[in-house]
């Protein structure tokens, strides 16, 4: 039998036991963004179902960094997050994103407290972040992304 969350608890509970089960510490800001740069979806202080889903499919734990992501490790994470679209009562906006990028290469890209805090107050500079899909998902939030 298929796993369905189909409400608000049951999805944050397998969320959490996810992080928990990675060691995850959730990122301020997270994104979806074709391999040239161009982010396809946003996110600040949310989506963390699909966060953690692809997380654990690359491995990623903590801080700001990106990762290439293939069309398997797509559709892995899609499967992992899937269970929680029973979940009527919220939108799935994420896991849509995946799915339109599962036919091809993609990049997602995490974003910590300090730097989402340091880009916000104008402490760093922006063309200063090391990763380049960091630094373009930051601008398209300054910006004003819709997340």
């Amino acid at each position: 039998m298929t796993e369905r969350w189909e409400t608000i608890e049951a999805l944050n509970a397998a969320r959490t036991a996810m992080e928990a089960r990675l060691g995850w510490e959730q990122p301020v800001a997270w994104g979806l963004l074709t391999p040239d740069g161009a982010v396809v979806r946003a996110n600040v202080r949310g989506g963390y179902l699909p966060a953690v889903a692809v997380a654990t499919v690359v491995g990623h734990r903590k801080g700001s960094r990106s990762y290439p992501l293939t069309a398997a490790a797509i559709a892995e994470a899609i499967a992992m997050a899937e269970p929680g679209e029973a979940c009527t009562d919220i939108p799935h906006p994420n896991i849509a994103a995946l799915r339109l990028l599962g036919g091809g290469d993609a990049v997602v890209a995490y974003v910590s407290e300090a730097d989402f805090v340091e880009d916000a107050e104008g402490i760093g500079d922006i063309e200063e972040v090391e990763d380049r899909y960091v630094a373009a998902l930051l601008a398209e939030i300054r910006r004003g992304f819709p997340a």
